[in-house]
């Protein structure tokens, strides 16, 4: 994990920041997690999916969702901020979906800190067509492989 982290600056140098929106912009399985201290690490065998639409109006969306056999079970959505920065995406939810229920949940976080980069987020270390990784704001990492949509 440490190369990772050390490799992170090259990364922006190679332009993680510059195409991310194309990149990141779809269906993302989750299928690694490791805690911030090495506990928790493991694959994940369930399906849990992270859908980014940076493009999305108003304002860019995120979609947390466990799903069974391909059907959504729960998921989570609101928006989210891109910092170019720090390549870190800060997001907060809004709605929550229980199979054919929705309910509107008010902001997980407040949209005023997520605009200030403050509420629940994800740096991203890297992303490319196939694979995202990012570090969640406690400090854990997760490993997304493109989903076909």
């Amino acid at each position: 994990m440490r190369l990772v982290e050390k490799k992170k600056g090259a990364l922006k140098k190679a332009g993680l920041t510059k195409d991310w929106k194309e990149k990141l912009d779809g269906t993302w399985r989750l299928i690694f997690t490791a805690g911030d201290d090495g506990k928790g690490l493991g694959y994940v065998f369930f399906e849990a999916c992270q859908t980014w639409r940076p493009s999305a109006s108003p304002k860019p969306s995120i979609e947390n969702g466990v799903f069974l056999f391909g059907i959504p079970v729960l998921t989570f959505s609101g928006p989210f901020k891109w910092s170019d920065a720090t390549t870190t995406l800060a997001f907060t939810f809004d709605k929550l979906k229980a199979g054919p229920l929705e309910l509107s949940i008010g902001s997980w976080e407040s949209e005023e800190k997520m605009e200030k980069m403050q509420g629940p987020s994800f740096k991203f270390i890297w992303i490319d067509d196939q694979i995202v990784v990012a570090r969640g704001r406690s400090g854990g990492l997760a490993v997304w492989l493109k989903d076909s949509d």
